[in-house]
């Protein structure tokens, strides 16, 4: 695929009352210096009255100007573009069972179908590596067969099979003591949680996991599971963190020669660029990426870069440009079986139809995605969809539909634990509503 142009810098919108407050502060300020100057002359030294009530204007109207370009920062775009989970991780978490059948020859019905579902997962055919899985374990018992498995059904969003096949692979591993083979369960565990939207927990089981791949001595496997947590790090919103953890990640990937770890490291940089704002370095990320995924006929990956591109477009206003990279992440998903990420890809189709005025269209793509996210158990992009349809339907002064959705918003948030820009917004919202509702009346005398 041909690299993405650049976007265009956005200026980012003022709000109009704070630069008019701005504006006056100035002028009193300047009429508190000239009359300060002027009174210097006798016959105008009665001008010596009005510096004082003058700068306590200015005062005044330097405070007013404070308060409401801080308001005017706090509430930022409105929308939330989604990310899923990075597909990266998941066509890694099981590199540590690769190994252990590598040597194996490929002549038995367990071997073959264990190859074929690690030849699906890296080429992002999740639907043909869980059946392919399947195959391997219903022939022969294993902890690389299992993983396989529970990696894939994450991959295509079955997280409660996904979660059951993975805790047992977990329990097994413990028993025999195989280290590499805990920590990647541990892995695969969460991912589950990130595809729930579950970060902390997401956070704690990949710290557990590098820890167990330190233990083991296995570096590939540390790669990886920094991988993981810097995925989780940068959807918490930990940019710095995130680009951090995962630097050390393509590092190793690079001396280890892996083309296909390489590719996700760049692509979550990307994502990491976009959200602080820097879409040129973004730009280049996602093109890096995009040639390696091209070249290794890796679709998964090419959708999670290609959201990337899509969320900068949506960023930089260029929303004809935003659609069309949403609309091939959604074919690519619908091809490899992956919901969830076809869901993420209609609510950020939804924010660019609202963003055009197309506020039907938006609340159609917000609900498709809604239904997909409450059947696979995503809590966070429920929370988030809910949010951006109480924006539309705000929009609509349909004030009663607005405040159901952000009920129940807020209370997948809260079941979350934890602050986010979506939480922060939903709370917002739904106060300047209740307001609308239940305007405050003065007192009788």
């Amino acid at each position: 695929m041909p690299g993405w142009e650049t976007p265009t810098k956005r200026r980012r919108r003022r709000n109009p009352w704070a630069v008019l407050a701005r504006n006056l502060a100035l002028l009193v300020s300047a009429l508190a210096l000239l009359c300060a100057g002027l009174a210097q002359l006798e016959f105008l030294g009665f001008l010596t009255q009005a510096i004082r009530p003058l700068l306590a204007g200015a005062g005044i109207l330097w405070g007013i100007f404070v308060l409401l370009r801080g308001r005017s920062r706090r509430r930022g775009r409105g929308l939330f573009t989604v990310q899923g989970p990075g597909h990266g991780l998941l066509q890694a978490a099981s590199l540590g069972g690769f190994r252990h059948l590598a040597e194996a020859p490929p002549d038995g019905p367990c071997e073959t179908a264990f190859i074929r579902s690690e030849q699906y997962l890296r080429t992002g055919r999740p639907t043909e590596a869980a059946v392919a899985a399947q195959r391997a374990l219903d022939s022969q018992p294993s902890l690389a067969a299992s993983l396989n498995l529970g990696v894939a059904l994450v991959a295509t969003a079955d997280l409660t099979r996904a979660e059951a096949v993975l805790t047992a692979g977990l329990e097994r591993a413990q028993a025999v003591e195989e280290d590499d083979f805990t920590a990647a369960f541990r892995l695969g565990l969460g991912a589950v949680r990130l595809r729930q939207g579950r970060m902390g927990a997401a956070v704690e089981r990949y710290t557990g996991a590098l820890a167990g791949f330190r233990s083991a001595g296995d570096p590939g496997g540390q790669a990886v599971a920094r991988h993981a947590l810097a995925s989780a790090l940068a959807h918490q919103g930990h940019f710095a963190q995130a680009r951090r953890t995962c630097n050390e990640a393509l590092k190793v990937h690079q001396q280890r020669g892996c083309r296909l770890g390489r590719a996700n490291a760049l692509g979550l940089l990307s994502f990491v660029a976009a959200g602080e704002e820097r879409p040129e370095e973004a730009h280049q990320l996602a093109n890096a990426a995009l040639v390696i995924h091209e070249e290794l006929v890796n679709w998964t990956g090419k959708a999670q870069v290609l959201t990337c591109v899509g969320n900068v477009r949506f960023r930089a206003g260029e929303f004809d440009a935003a659609l069309t990279a949403y609309g091939e992440v959604s074919s690519l998903l619908q091809e490899a079986g992956d919901p969830v990420g076809q869901a993420g890809a209609l609510v950020n189709e939804g924010n660019v139809r609202f963003k055009q005025g197309q506020v039907d269209a938006a609340l159609t793509a917000y609900g498709r995605a809604l239904e997909v996210q409450r059947h696979s158990g995503n809590i966070l992009g429920q929370a988030d969809t809910l949010t951006n349809m109480a924006s539309v339907l705000t929009r609509q002064s349909r004030i009663d539909e607005a405040l159901q959705a952000l009920n129940e918003a807020r209370a997948l948030y809260r079941r979350l634990g934890a602050r986010s820009r979506g939480s922060e917004a939903a709370e917002l919202l739904a106060a300047r509503l209740q307001r609308r509702r239940h305007p405050v009346r003065s007192r009788p005398r």
